[in-house]
């Protein structure tokens, strides 16, 4: 907790006090200080006051503003603290803890003798490395499933065993995508987010929600390129593309790429009667899998635009790289929405093969021509205008004659000349 908060917090503590109650820090904040993180949000909880009281307390440091429905939050400006009472002020401190989640998220510490509340064994379950929950708490938010694993990925914990037996049976369906998705996006961004998938994987959640990620467990991949199925190749590239994610232009969406890239081989992989094993034209199945997939999830159509075009194209790069001309490799960046990503996803996914090739050469060479395609596109040969004073109609054929144009200037053709081709194959076309 920062300097500002924690005198922001004991000054709020002893103007509370004075009225006969209490404050207390709460969730998170208490959990990751005694797991020695420095917490991302302060939250103190005030006990022994009403609300109207807390209002007149809280506006003797500035002006209060509140936020949420039937759980509100106060906030103050400049203050980096959201300030909330219990929901009921019946039961004190032990009331307000077993609506928590998770016991490591129910500890509370008095804010001004730093007295640690320890109401349901919260400081056994994080000296052990457990998540676990309290009471019938996934049941009254299911959401808390995903907060299951989203917690034990985030903090390299383990779930309790009576714990994932329980998140097994709870209903999620009728939650709102936002939720979930927001869940996911918060998974996705741990050191390990294969845990949370891994955590799901048997649960009703699962089947509810990521249906197609589950249909990639048990699918066979040929054992000469991949160790295990299809689930274990796809978690192995999520944990390796959060390694990387920090580099890319959009990290969700990167990270939303690489679990979904061969969602197509759930359809497509086909084992031979001599055992061999291959998904012919899963790219192009994973891209509409991964279309549908998301538009349960989410409305953002940038997102799904980004995975779809990423999960196309993601087998090209290492297969181009190596044995393709640099004409080939500068049409395949051309088609990618973010060139840059897709290289760094397909270097994910080699490097959690068994395939024997120096993929560092074939990285070094596609780096290479992704910085000439830079050059190449960074200002166009021509524009709409220009093609339509020379004649071309607009209308369809202007838009092929500007794809039709771009080509050769990834080809290399000189501009006047580019031009000329252009024209005379577009010209008079409707």
């Amino acid at each position: 907790m920062n300097d500002n908060a924690i005198a922001a917090a004991r000054t709020i503590a002893s103007l509370v006090a004075e009225r006969g109650g209490a404050a207390y820090y709460v969730g998170g904040c208490v959990r990751d200080r005694l797991l020695g993180q420095e917490p991302k949000d302060t939250d103190i909880e005030l006990h022994g006051i009403d609300r109207e009281t807390a209002g007149s307390l809280l506006s003797r440091l500035g002006p209060v503003k509140t936020a949420g429905k039937g759980f509100e939050i106060f906030t103050l400006p400049g203050m980096a603290l959201d300030i909330s009472l219990p929901i009921s002020p019946r039961g004190g401190p032990r009331a307000a803890a077993a609506r928590r989640d998770f016991t490591v998220n129910a500890l509370m510490e008095d804010v001004l003798t730093g007295e640690l509340l320890d109401f349901f064994g919260g400081q056994a379950d994080l000296d052990k490395g457990i998540i676990r929950h309290i009471g019938s708490s996934l049941t009254e938010d299911p959401l808390r499933v995903f907060r299951t694993g989203r917690f034990a990925a985030q903090l390299s914990f383990d779930i309790a065993p009576e714990t994932a037996e329980y998140a097994r049976t709870v209903d999620t369906g009728a939650l709102p995508r936002e939720r979930v998705m927001g869940e996911l996006s918060l998974a996705l961004k741990t050191g390990r987010p294969s845990v949370f998938f891994e955590s799901l994987k048997d649960t009703r959640a699962m089947e509810q929600w990521f249906a197609p990620v589950q249909a990639l467990s048990g699918v066979p991949q040929n054992p000469a390129h991949h160790k295990g199925d299809v689930w274990e190749h796809t978690m192995a590239v999520v944990d390796r593309a959060a390694g990387c994610r920090d580099r890319t232009s959009r990290p969700l969406y990167f990270m939303t790429a690489a679990l979904c890239h061969d969602l197509g081989k759930a359809v497509t992989t086909i084992v031979e009667p001599d055992g061999r094993v291959h998904a012919p034209g899963h790219a192009k199945q994973g891209a509409e899998t991964a279309r549908e997939f998301l538009r349960t999830l989410t409305s953002e159509k940038e997102l799904t635009a980004y995975v779809s075009n990423m999960t196309l194209l993601h087998m090209l790069p290492n297969k181009l790289g190596g044995d393709g001309s640099d004409e080939d490799i500068l049409l395949m960046l051309d088609k990618a929405l973010c060139p840059e990503d897709l290289l760094l996803l397909s270097l994910c996914d080699a490097r959690t093969t068994l395939i024997d090739r120096d993929f560092d050469a074939v990285h070094l060479r596609l780096r290479q021509l992704l910085s000439r395609y830079r050059e190449l596109t960074a200002v166009p040969y021509a524009d709409g205008r220009e093609l339509m004073d020379l004649g071309i109609e607009p209308g369809p054929a202007l838009g092929e004659a500007l794809r039709y144009l771009r080509r050769q200037q990834l080809k290399g053709t000189p501009r006047q000349k580019a031009i000329a081709k252009a024209v005379k194959k577009y010209k008079g076309t409707p």
